[in-house]
């Protein structure tokens, strides 16, 4: 479930409960491993609820919601016009989460940490094949944010070229994901040139894949609105930490 807002004059009636339980029923019976939410940073309430629902925290999308997302999260009357940000949580439905990563080396320890908190264990990737996914962007309009995908060996001139498309350049913020598959230690250093940063990790997302997710917000992001719990805290810490070193 991406995302989930029930109307004010619902809410309290355990509403989100039930369609949560139903998603994930199915989802079980379907043999999916990992199921993911992204919850508001405008407050905690519906952090708190994923993770009495056993979410753990992977990744921090700053910017990831639309002003007019945010503001439905916030107090009445209050006026937003900055980008919002989403808590990315994952709850691994695998009695035995595994993540098949190489670690780069610029964000082992920390993706180290998120796994280790999350309950997966990491393996190595051997031979793996990339997946036909770095001619497929896909521009989600609703929230105004772009998601590049890269796999496998590549020529990073032509993934930078993507940064120039329509979709990109009119998106508010900007995603590439990596593939863990391989080593993407050089994508990294490029993306981070560009001015993007860390972002956090996307276990089981596209094709099945582990990615590293690296972020760039391209319009005014409320960075100082973040609220998240304490349990998560120290992820905001990295986030911004690597914010602060891109060029």
């Amino acid at each position: 479930m991406a995302a989930a807002l029930i109307a004010e004059e619902w809410r309290g009636l355990w509403l989100y409960n039930r369609l949560h339980d139903f998603a994930v029923a199915h989802a079980r019976s379907l043999g999916v491993s990992a199921v993911f939410g992204q919850s508001t940073t405008a407050h905690v309430v519906s952090q708190r609820l994923g993770v009495g629902s056993g979410y753990k925290f992977m990744a921090l999308m700053v910017g990831g919601a639309p002003p007019t997302m945010a503001k439905g999260q916030t107090r009445r009357g209050e006026q937003l016009a900055a980008r919002g940000g989403l808590a990315y949580a994952v709850l691994p439905l695998d009695a035995a989460p595994v993540l098949t990563a190489t670690l780069p080396e610029q964000c082992a320890d920390v993706l180290r940490r998120i796994t280790d908190d999350a309950g997966y264990s990491i393996v190595a990737s051997d031979g793996a094949e990339p997946v036909g996914v770095e001619d497929a962007p896909i521009y989600w309009k609703q929230a105004g944010s772009e998601f590049i995908y890269v796999s496998g060996p590549h020529d990073l001139r032509a993934v930078e070229r993507e940064f120039w498309a329509e979709d990109a350049r009119r998106a508010d913020t900007l995603y590439v994901d990596l593939d863990l598959a391989f080593d993407c230690s050089e994508a990294i250093e490029m993306l981070r040139e560009r001015g993007f940063y860390l972002s956090g990790l996307i276990p089981a997302g596209r094709d099945g894949r582990d990615w590293l997710r690296m972020q760039r917000p391209q319009a005014a992001a409320d960075i100082d609105g973040i609220r998240l719990l304490p349990e998560a805290r120290w992820l905001l810490d990295e986030v911004l930490a690597d914010r602060s070193s891109v060029t």
